[in-house]
């Protein structure tokens, strides 16, 4: 966590401290690669995991990791995207209706869903986030390749994870040195620690893609706003407009989504809706609230019927008229009664 912190400064002011995170992510990343691949050379067994594994798996394994790479890569060498990209095209903001705002860094105007990094300082387009592991912003031109590339992490990550265990379980069998040992388990260790890390995080964009949505959009979901808007596509759509429009390409660091990242169809969420739906989790949490105690109860009575009778305002008499009353006239006979309702009175009974 330390270490990340060092990559979430400016990358203008943080200078060579930016680059910590990168070097930690890629010192780890060598060290599973070394210890996988060659666990003979670095320990006293006959074979590395990698050679100890049947024909079939090897294939896999290469596939993974070719997967992999080709995601880092991809998603290293992809900008994110900046409105300042189509300076030069004939298409103007007014043409884009009116959700276009105005950033106040850049002094330019910004599509919906971009927003402005303080780390990189610019703006993106579809931001999701700011990646310090990578040392670059995640948005709309590079997401899919990030998807896959987290994802990938996960399979191969959980895919060391197992058959590293069953090397570590065959070789404790024979006579292998505490240092081998040592480094079996430390690995095992860091890679089941990583592996869960990313199957989470994989999920959790997979998660955030199916429903439309950035992660800054997820964590500002719940925020007070005059119009609320939805980017909401249905799962099939949404997953097209993260992951491309051919599914068969959906698993591969190619054919990214189409489009400039500046329009997206949206739909605006009633305010009637909404407020309907903060009653609901209202209620929700209201009712796994604990029950009010009686006295609690007549407290709270007692202070609603004391501010209404505050609140009333006296009430005016009614005055008599010689002229023949109209049909407005006639309803005051019930202004007394009505001023009073609510209020106890004894009234004399006859003599």
């Amino acid at each position: 966590d330390t270490v990340g912190t060092w990559g979430l400064q400016p990358l203008a002011e943080a200078g060579i401290v930016s680059w910590a995170p990168v070097a930690y992510l890629q010192s780890t990343i060598l060290w599973i690669v070394t210890l996988y691949n060659l666990t003979h050379i670095v320990g006293s067994v006959d074979a590395s995991v990698q050679q100890d594994l049947p024909l079939s798996l090897q294939v896999i394994y290469y596939v993974i990791v070719a997967l992999w790479l080709s995601s880092l890569i991809r998603v290293l060498c992809t900008r994110p995207g900046q409105p300042k990209d189509f300076q030069g095209s004939d298409e103007q903001p007014a043409q884009n209706g009116q959700n276009w705002l105005f950033c106040i860094f850049c002094q330019s105007q910004k599509p919906p869903r971009c927003r402005h990094c303080a780390k990189c300082g610019a703006c993106v387009l579809r931001m999701d986030h700011h990646c310090p592991w990578l040392r670059q912003c995640i948005g709309f031109g590079n997401y899919k390749y990030f998807v896959m590339f987290i994802t990938y992490s996960a399979v191969a990550l959980l895919f060391k994870a197992v058959t590293l265990l069953l090397f570590s379980i065959k070789a404790f069998q024979t006579e292998i040195t505490f240092c081998t040992k040592l480094w079996l388990v430390c690995t095992e260790i860091l890679v089941i620690a990583l592996g869960g890390t990313m199957v989470a995080f994989s999920g959790f964009h997979l998660f955030l893609s199916s429903k439309g949505m950035t992660t800054i959009e997820f964590l500002t979901r719940h925020e007070k706003s005059e119009k609320k808007i939805s980017f909401d596509q249905g799962v099939l759509g949404n997953l097209q407009a993260s992951l491309g429009r051919i599914p068969l390409f959906w698993l591969l660091p190619a054919c990214p989504p189409s489009g400039d990242g500046r329009n997206f169809p949206y739909t605006v969420i009633p305010q009637e809706l909404e407020s309907k739906k903060d009653q609901s989790a209202e209620s929700r949490s209201l009712a796994l609230a604990a029950p009010p105690t009686k006295s609690s109860l007549k407290e709270n009575l007692n202070q609603r019927n004391s501010k209404t009778s505050d609140i009333r305002a006296p009430s005016q008499p009614c005055l008599q008229s010689t002229a023949e009353p109209t049909c407005l006239e006639q309803q005051q006979d019930g202004c007394v009664a009505a001023d009073g309702f609510g209020e106890d009175r004894v009234e004399d009974g006859p003599a």
